[in-house]
């Protein structure tokens, strides 16, 4: 078979190539850990600082870091498991580009493929400049963070709150316990542990940041293959028995693209439903998911239907951030983590095709010397290539999925739609994996 190309020697190994080579072998496991231990670390602070559970003296409801699932569940379930599945994507990146090299998909104009080695090192031309945009990125994150203690946390324990109205008052939750509690919270604790708070949520999207920027970069890298200028192609996989042929190699990349994008959803998903208690008569946020999401779910359709009620439809009033604001999050979450990469895939494995039935035909001997087929029989079998890398969701699926969460970003008493999709959809692939074992 044909060898590696001589090129220009291999670059040698800065502090950023050596950070993007310890994302593609990092344990995501070890990123679930530490993040989960940074949020029951946070819970047992909460307690320390009494800002666990405060109870709204003017409206008898219940806050507090523990009550708040936009701090207390996320930091302990959905943050820890979105970046457990970030990391995984990373972690998945080399395995691409073995797999990817193992499979002859990247072939120079001679008809000689290029070795794992030097495609890793390209690669990491790539991330290096991914890292160097990542840290600039996370210097703006760590004043906007900052910006919001300072707003959400110092500037309300400074009010005269019998003085201030309603329209003027910071949202209730635990940065303004002192207040809500009719000063049996302190303010000194409350102000320390929103310190260690806010710096989980500036960890937390700096990780994002890193995952997005990284994701974006092995795209790009991709789809440069498929570009007049560079001196290699990225092609299918002739031989392969897998209709995607060679672009099942980036299977295990997309599928955790996926998970990463669906746990960070619900991350601002519990945002948005946060908000949507504050505009209830729930006292709790117990309360609040059995009556007005879960009871509410079942009335709406029942009043819908014997009377054209629309509460089913119900907003809320604070639909800037917990609409706008956390929505937006959950779009860009879903666009930059997932849709984009995995449309570029889809575009590459289409030009690669294109590119090889052009290339093929004048290049007989090469052909054989790779695949061990004729050019004409290279080309028969990618008459019936699929250009979707993943097999589960369907185009059509992610579509209806994408339109359902929004559907019930806006409204909320729709939420059950939403879990029992998730969980027919999880108990349906389980049932195929072991109907196939």
């Amino acid at each position: 078979m044909g060898a590696s190309t001589r090129a220009a020697p291999i670059p040698q190994d800065d502090i950023f190539r050596r950070v993007a080579r310890r994302l593609e072998s990092f344990p995501p496991i070890v990123t679930l850990a530490v993040f989960f231990t940074f949020g029951v670390l946070l819970v047992l602070g909460s307690f320390l600082a009494h800002v666990y559970a405060v109870t709204d003296a003017s409206t008898g409801k219940q806050f507090g870091y523990i009550y708040e699932i936009n701090w207390g569940l996320n930091f302990i379930v959905f943050v820890p498991l979105a970046l457990y599945f970030c990391a995984a994507a990373l972690n998945s990146v080399h395995q691409t580009i073995t797999r990817i090299s193992d499979s002859r998909m990247i072939v120079t104009e001679e008809g000689r493929t290029i070795d794992r080695t030097r495609l890793s090192a390209e690669w990491r031309g790539y991330a290096r400049r991914a890292i160097q945009v990542w840290l600039i990125v996370t210097i703006i994150v760590a004043v906007a963070v900052a910006v919001e203690w300072w707003h959400s946390s110092v500037l309300p324990l400074s009010l005269d709150w019998a003085h201030v109205s309603d329209s003027d008052r910071p949202i209730a939750g635990w940065p303004v316990a002192p207040h809500l509690s009719g000063g049996q919270v302190g303010s000194t604790g409350t102000l320390v542990f929103g310190v260690f708070a806010f710096l989980a949520e500036a960890a937390f999207t700096s990780s994002f940041v890193l995952f997005v920027s990284v994701i974006f970069a092995f795209a790009a890298w991709v789809f440069r293959y498929t570009n007049e200028d560079v001196a290699a192609e990225l092609f299918p996989n002739p031989r392969s028995e897998d209709l995607r042929r060679g672009f099942e190699s980036f299977q295990l990349f997309i599928e955790n693209l996926v998970s990463a994008s669906v746990s960070l959803l619900f991350v601002f998903f519990m945002t948005r439903l946060q908000f949507a208690f504050l505009d209830f008569d729930d006292k709790s946020v117990m309360s609040f998911a059995a009556r007005s999401i879960g009871k509410g779910f079942f009335q709406g359709i029942t009043h819908l239907l014997k009377s054209g009620d629309t509460e089913l439809f119900a907003t809320g009033n604070h639909l800037w951030y917990s609409i706008a604001m956390a929505g937006s999050g959950a779009a860009l979450t879903l666009i930059t983590g997932f849709l984009i990469p995995t449309t570029i895939v889809r575009q590459a494995a289409m030009r690669a095709k294109d590119r090889f039935l052009n290339w093929a035909p004048n290049h007989n001997e090469q052909v054989q010397n790779l695949y061990n087929l004729t050019a004409g029989e290279a080309m028969a079998r990618l008459q019936s290539m699929k250009f979707w890398p993943i097999l589960y969701p369907a185009p059509v699926q992610l579509l209806l999925f994408v339109v359902l969460a929004a559907g019930c970003f806006v409204f909320f008493k729709l939420t059950l739609i939403l879990v029992g999709v998730m969980l027919y959809a999880g108990v349906r692939q389980l049932t195929k994996v072991f109907s196939t074992e």
